[in-house]
């Protein structure tokens, strides 16, 4: 079986997680990814606060697996909002992206919740870590959302050696061999975007 550390940190079965798309990773998609073993992710961005919280309560409507919410996190006044909600929903794993919600990070540990950051530079990593972030991902320049120019066969064999927090690799995986490759250069799991939206839980 398919067995990394970052599955038991996670609860999971296989470490292979769902890329929060905005518009694409709700419920459906969320849902299914988790009831397979993986880790499903919401994407929240675009979501108003209660809009997050209909997605929340649908997927626990589908799964009793663990999942995540994912938002965009450059201004903190994207993420106040959406705050209390996730505090209130007992969310346990938060994705953020573009940035590290510093902000935030105190709060969302006292509430046990685990912090991933989406990081397309090794610099963005050691500042997640710094600031008290539980997970990073390597995310190369492959990846189909927002990300830096590095990729990630460079990329995730230097964040690893930058960090001393589990890493994850993102970017232009969609097979099993390239789950090999990213677990072989020493990631933890990988995340998977692109890939997912050609099926038919896809909100796309």
């Amino acid at each position: 079986m398919l067995q990394t550390p970052i599955c038991d940190y996670f609860g999971i079965k296989y470490p292979i997680v769902l890329a929060g798309m905005g518009g694409v990773a709700l419920h459906r998609l969320v849902a299914a990814v988790s009831n397979a073993g993986g880790l499903g992710v919401i994407g929240a961005a675009g979501l108003t606060p209660e809009e997050m919280r209909r997605e929340i309560r649908k997927v626990r409507e589908l799964t009793d697996q663990p999942f995540a919410v994912d938002l965009l996190a450059p201004i903190p006044d994207m993420m106040r909002p959406h705050m209390p909600v996730m505090l209130e929903e007992k969310i346990k794993i938060f994705v953020a992206g573009l940035a590290v919600p510093a902000e935030f990070l105190q709060t969302m540990h006292e509430h046990g919740m685990k912090v991933v950051v989406m990081c397309g530079k090794v610099h963005h990593g050691e500042k997640a870590q710094a600031a008290g972030a539980d997970v990073v991902v390597a995310q190369g320049t492959e990846a189909g959302g927002h990300t830096g120019e590095i990729g990630l066969m460079s990329l995730l064999p230097q964040m690893i050696g930058a960090v001393r927090l589990p890493v994850l690799a993102a970017g232009g995986i969609a097979h099993g061999a390239q789950i090999a490759a990213a677990l072989t250069l020493g990631a933890q799991g990988v995340v998977v975007g692109t890939r997912f939206i050609a099926t038919p839980e896809a909100q796309a």
